[in-house]
Parts: C-alpha cells; structure tokens; sequence
C-alpha cells in the first residue's frame, strides 16, 4: 500500500534530538507514512534509534558527509508517498501539526506549506523570509541580535523586508503567503517537487530555500505559512556539531553564490543594513 506522506530526515551527529523527533511522529500524523532517515556518515547509533521507534521505513547511509541539500535530494529520490515531508532530526511536532499541513495541500495542490516554530523558550521564530535577506550577508552560522526592538519591526519594512515577516510569524493567527519558508519542516505534493526540481546542491547550509521557492514561484507554486500546526525546534544541532571551518568555508562559498546573483547594488544594500545594526548595537560591558 502507497504511504500518504513520505518524511525526509536528514540526520548529522543528532541521534539524541532525533528519538524526541520520531516519538512526536507518533502525534503528529495520523495517516499513513512513511520514514526515510538518510544519514550523513555520522556514525552515532541514528539507526538503532530508528529501529527501537518501532516505525517502518528506510535507513540510508552515505559515504561522506555530503550535506544537507544531496541527502535530501537523495531521500526524495528514495520517496514512495504521495506527498513529501521535509524534516530536520531536531524537531518535536505538537499533536496534529502534520495532519493540518498535510490538509492544507491536499487542498491547495500547488502550494507548499510550513508550521508555526518555537524554540525552545517557547518564543516564536521567524520561518518565513523574503527572496532576498540578510542571511546572505551574514551567513548560516553567524550568531547576531537585532538592536532594533520588536515593536518598530513594522515600520521598518523599507529597511529590513524580513521585519514584514518576522512581525506577521509572530501575531497571525490565519495561514498568510509567503516568498519563503524555512526548510526545516516543509511538505508539498510529490507531483510538485517534481515540476520544481531538487534542491540546488551548490547550496549545502543557507539560501537553499531562497534558491528553490524562487523556481517554484516561476511555475506558479506559492508557499503558505500555517500558525495552527506548531513544532518546537532545537535549531542548528547538525550545523553546530560538524567540522567549524568546513562550515564557514561552505558558508562563504554560499553567499559569493548568491552575491553573484542578486548583484553589487543589492548586496551593496544588506552590507549598509548590517553596518548600521552593528553601530546601532549596544556594547556589551
């Protein structure tokens, strides 16, 4: 019998987070599933903990470390569902989050959806960007605060685009479109992966979404964000447990890669939003 969904875990150094994740699976989907865990050549017992979850399903390993965007290429490719759920092993799922994301495809075939995340203070984090942000300035794993408060973000859209969103993640309480949405949980059809294509592999940390949305957008795929299925997010364990200077030299290979591509008027732009954010910044004593 074909699966309904097919979840897609990548899995890096994060068997621990990753036996939170599958429990929450349980309460999480009510329809039929199935799991495909691809492990980046971690080594850290990811398959036994699959194994005692008691779900079905299929456990690859691979070579290397071959990031993020190639495994998941590869579990899509590895996929038998009717419909596809990307799903970082950090992640732990309220009851019915994938039931009401998957509803909402089934009803609009040709968007592609994402939940309402918290961390784990129980804040709200902003999983909805525009095509073009300041990550690509900054990077994927460049810690910073904002030193403008919260409750200027929405007059200051002309400034920073991601204030829009960052403002509606927080308040809305209906589904609103977005340009973006972040990879770490997302479910679509399958029939639209395929018309979209695979993540782009020269993407392996950051901007990978910005990348795929914007061909998806081309083909008439809109992305919703859905505030009534909610998930708790540990974010960037795999990021935070590989190799340091492998991910700043994949990092910076991603924003020369993206800096070709919006050009030096653009670019020149996120550069005077970051120097005006670290002026503005109060000093640490």
């Amino acid at each position: 019998m074909t699966p309904k969904l097919s979840i897609i875990i990548v899995n890096y150094q994060s068997a621990d987070v990753l036996e939170d994740c599958l429990r929450s699976l349980h309460v999480a989907i009510s329809q039929s599933f199935e799991l495909i865990v691809v492990d980046n050549s971690s080594g850290d017992g990811a398959k036994a903990v699959m194994e005692q979850s008691g779900m079905h399903g299929h456990y690859f390993v691979q070579p290397e470390n071959v990031g993020y965007t190639k495994a998941a290429n590869f579990g899509a490719k590895h996929a038998t569902g009717e419909f596809l759920c990307f799903l970082n092993p950090d992640m732990i799922l309220e009851g019915s989050s994938l039931d009401r994301l998957l509803n909402w495809v089934e009803q609009h075939p040709r968007t592609v959806v994402g939940p309402r995340e918290r961390n784990q203070g129980g804040d709200i984090v902003t999983t909805a960007f525009p095509f073009v942000n300041r990550r690509y300035v900054w990077g994927a794993n460049l810690a910073y605060k904002f030193p403008w408060p919260r409750h200027w973000h929405p007059g200051l859209p002309w400034l920073v685009p991601s204030f829009t969103y960052a403002w509606q993640c927080r308040t809305t309480t209906a589904p609103f479109q977005a340009s973006v949405l972040s990879g770490s949980c997302l479910v679509m059809a399958r029939s639209v992966w395929e018309e979209v294509g695979d993540f782009n592999e020269d993407l392996m940390f950051f901007g990978l979404e910005s990348e795929w949305f914007e061909r998806a957008k081309d083909l008439g795929v809109t992305a919703w964000y859905i505030p009534d299925a909610v998930v708790f997010h540990e974010h960037a364990v795999s990021i935070n447990r590989a190799e340091g200077w492998k991910v700043r030299e994949i990092a910076d290979e991603n924003r020369k890669w993206h800096a070709r591509k919006i050009g030096l008027i653009t670019l020149g732009i996120l550069i005077l939003v970051l120097w005006l954010e670290r002026k503005l910044r109060p000093r640490q004593s």
